[in-house]
């Protein structure tokens, strides 16, 4: 049983308390001190009342821009520190790709190299010393090869995740720019709300 809508209770639900933990208030009441003693149900009330509603109204219809203001002032402070994050690592992908890009040509050379130190060989004692002499040097050329063609595929993983980190800083700019102005709503409660 309950006072609270049709007089029954159908269920429970159970909230954990930190999901009520917020650094900003989300509720305000209000009492005006220069109306406590004045008759609640009297027209001077009222009058009164709507006065200083109409103040508060003022005020909140401006707090509204300063709030929107500073909530996109926060959003943005928090992406210039992962657009800085963005920054860095593509900076470090682009120092990887020069390195692997020196490894291939130093790799190529060796090749080239392999490749006319065996033909010398295979002219002089044949394929079969030729292929006996170079194998373990054509192995490790072909491991290097690999683990380089392997970390090229690494860093076009990596660039593609900053491209996509890229675009959803630039997607987030824009719903910060696009960003909703906060609204305040009232609940007018002139008589017995103090009670």
């Amino acid at each position: 049983m309950t006072t609270i809508g049709d007089g029954e209770v159908d269920g429970f639900i159970y909230i954990p308390e930190d999901a009520f933990d917020s650094e900003y208030y989300s509720i305000m009441y209000v009492t005006f001190d220069s109306l406590a003693n004045k008759d609640f149900f009297s027209d001077s009330y009222k009058n009164s009342i709507e006065k200083k509603v109409d103040k508060l109204d003022r005020l909140f219809d401006t707090r509204k821009i300063e709030r929107k203001k500073e909530l996109q002032d926060k959003a943005i402070s928090e992406l210039e520190v992962q657009e800085k994050t963005v920054a860095e690592n593509e900076a470090k992908l682009i120092v990887a790709q020069k390195a692997l890009s020196d490894a291939k040509g130093q790799l190529e050379t060796q090749k080239e190299q392999l490749t006319a130190q065996k033909e010398l060989v295979i002219s002089q004692y044949g394929q079969s010393v030729a292929d006996q002499q170079f194998a373990a040097t054509e192995e490790q050329i072909a491991n290097t090869e690999k683990q380089l063609n392997d970390q090229q595929q690494t860093l076009i993983e990596n660039q593609e995740k900053i491209k996509e980190a890229k675009e959803k800083i630039e997607a987030a700019k824009n719903d910060i720019k696009e960003m909703d102005t906060p609204n305040y709503y009232k609940s007018n409660c002139y008589t017995l709300c103090n009670e």
